[in-house]
């Protein structure tokens, strides 16, 4: 499955720092009143015609990378290595304490090799959860794995 970057539309996700997503979203929470506050939530994210998360724009500190990086978690990635699906404890170990999830992706193919404008798309990106496995054999591994 190749994903590649798509022309930038205004919503909710364009250019959406955490900050700026989370402030919007607590705004709509009231301690008091559990019901309004669900209600003014889904009303907040559920648009119609909303845009889909842009994925030229790949940055592990913005909410439409992070709605991405879910949607992956949710396709139940495997190894490379050894075709095994990850666990949630890897993913949970690999990114305590840190304040994004850049640690749980890496390139494909090196940025110095991709030209400049494609270096931000998600499509040179893959979920790899564990320190676990060799970074410089990613390419290979999608290529040829070994448990194939």
């Amino acid at each position: 499955m190749v994903l590649a970057g798509g022309s930038r539309r205004a919503g909710f996700f364009q250019g959406a720092h955490s900050l700026g997503a989370t402030s919007s979203l607590c705004s709509k929470v009231r301690p008091d009143d559990l019901s309004s506050s669900i209600q003014d939530l889904l009303e907040a994210v559920v648009q119609k015609d909303a845009p889909v998360p842009s994925l030229d724009r790949f940055r592990t500190n913005e909410a439409s990378t992070k709605i991405t990086l879910c949607a992956w978690w949710h396709l139940e990635p495997c190894s490379p290595r050894t075709g095994q699906p990850y666990e949630r404890a890897q993913l949970s170990e690999l990114l305590n304490g840190r304040t994004t999830a850049a640690d749980a992706v890496r390139y494909i193919i090196s940025r110095r090799q991709v030209p400049e404008r494609y270096r931000l798309w998600a499509a040179n990106r893959i979920l790899i959860p564990t320190d676990d496995e060799p970074v410089d054999e990613v390419a290979s591994l999608l290529v040829q794995p070994p448990w194939s």
